[in-house]
């Protein structure tokens, strides 16, 4: 009989966590972690050249500078960007309760190819038998932002989850009879004109359901390609050693075995691409956020050694690699032993750092910025441009895309990294839309 397991966090977007506790954004005003970004009218944050021209992309950085300069950005296309930051693809994560990842979906549409809204939740049906799609309301919604997006922009390619099923046995009852879930799927995408879908399957990645996957794959790309796209979300792969001993729970072990390179080969065949997840590395103790040489290393661990068929793994083309954009706080001491890190946004970011000017520490080896809050008895890590850079120079490197996880996290500083997409009809930046 197949166990009972605990149902881990679902992976869709950054939910703002209070952090309160935390002693964070209290001591930086009267907003609070929950406060969506100020109103700070869109001509204040637009730069008169992008990041890189104005030399603002450095490992030297300061906390008062992060503060001023990470949600701003340029309304160009930056050369320097243009002739040694171009990836194969850039996809854009919108979480439907950040209002700001949809804006600066269409503001920045030039430098984007696909966006993915994290709208759709595969759920178990009544008494567990079946499944249902939630997140319909959400599509609807938005029908005049999606309508507005794909002309002339990027693909758009709403987000799929297993979620929510707390005993194998009605998940594998799923996997292994994919058909209706398939045509489902394709019915949602023909109704919203969907150029395609994202799937996460982290909840298949059990060993006792890993087999499945392939035909899974086979079902979907039947009934959705090759007139639309199939990308398969994925956890990265953790490499031998690198499991932290607070990260034994039963859910955390969930996250262990990531995606290898054996079930990469079995699904190469059905998907157009890849996303290695890379967000959860330091999720349960102080540490970076997506450390360089583990990234490096999940990339290369599903990459085809050679061409032809008989080589295993992913093409270059197939993979996206994940890029984080939120910061992570732990709070010091005990308190941070029961304590997962929170997730924190650009705007309570640069409150804190704007007030406490804590010295930013770069990490040479991870290519990752932190900071200690000594008022707040806070550890975080953050997103900065020199993070960015890094890992767009190691995708370049390696022939690999790039998913931008997510827009609505407020780290409008990003855009300046990324240059106009030659595939786009649009300009880089679309002037006339609030962001």
């Amino acid at each position: 009989m197949l166990p009972k397991v605990p149902v881990p966090r679902a992976h869709g977007g950054l939910r703002v966590l209070a952090l309160c506790f935390l002693g964070v954004v209290a001591s930086a005003g009267p907003q609070g972690a929950s406060a969506a970004p100020s109103k700070e009218k869109k001509g204040g944050r637009v730069r008169p050249d992008c990041a890189p021209e104005l030399g603002l992309v450095k490992e030297q950085e300061s906390a008062a500078s992060w503060a001023r300069t990470a949600r701003k950005f340029c309304n160009s296309s930056s050369p320097y960007a243009e002739k040694h930051l171009v990836v194969q693809e850039v996809l854009g994560f919108i979480a439907p309760w950040h209002d700001h990842g949809y804006k600066a979906a269409r503001y920045f549409r030039g430098k984007l190819s696909s966006v993915s809204p994290l709208w759709f939740r595969v759920l178990p049906g009544r008494d567990g038998i079946g499944f249902q799609v939630a997140g319909k309301e959400f599509a609807k919604q938005h029908k005049a932002w999606a309508d507005d997006i794909s002309d002339g922009g990027p693909r758009l390619l709403p987000h799929f989850s297993l979620e929510g099923f707390d005993k194998l046995a009605h998940l594998s009852a799923l996997l292994e009879a994919p058909e209706k879930l398939a045509a489902e799927i394709e019915n949602i995408c023909v109704d919203g004109d969907f150029a395609g879908i994202v799937f996460d399957v982290r909840m298949a990645l059990f060993p006792s359901l890993r087999a499945l996957l392939p035909s899974v794959l086979a079902a979907l790309s039947k009934r959705i390609r090759p007139a639309r796209r199939l990308i398969l979300s994925v956890p990265a792969p953790r490499p031998p050693g690198e499991v932290r001993k607070k990260e034994a729970s039963a859910v955390a072990e969930y996250f262990k075995p990531g995606f290898q390179r054996e079930e990469a080969s079995a699904v190469a065949e059905y998907v157009d691409a890849v996303v290695v997840g890379t967000s959860d590395f330091s999720r349960a103790e102080p540490g970076p956020i997506a450390p360089l040489p583990w990234v490096r290393a999940a990339l290369q661990a599903l990459l085809a050694t050679g061409s032809g068929s008989d080589t295993g793994g992913l093409q270059p083309g197939q993979l996206l690699l994940e890029v984080p954009l939120h910061g992570r706080a732990f709070p010091w001491g005990e308190a941070q032993e029961s304590t997962e890190g929170k997730v924190i946004l650009t705007a309570d970011l640069a409150r804190v750092l704007a007030k406490q000017l804590p010295p930013m520490i770069w990490d040479a080896e991870a290519a990752e910025h932190s900071a200690n809050l000594t008022e707040s008895k806070v550890f975080v890590s953050l997103p900065s441009l020199a993070y960015v850079e890094a890992r767009l120079r190691l995708a370049g490197s390696l022939g690999v895309g790039v998913a931008l996880r997510e827009l609505g996290a407020g780290f409008d500083s990003v855009f300046d990294l990324l240059p106009k997409r030659v595939d786009q009809r649009t300009s880089a930046t679309s002037s006339s839309d609030e962001l």
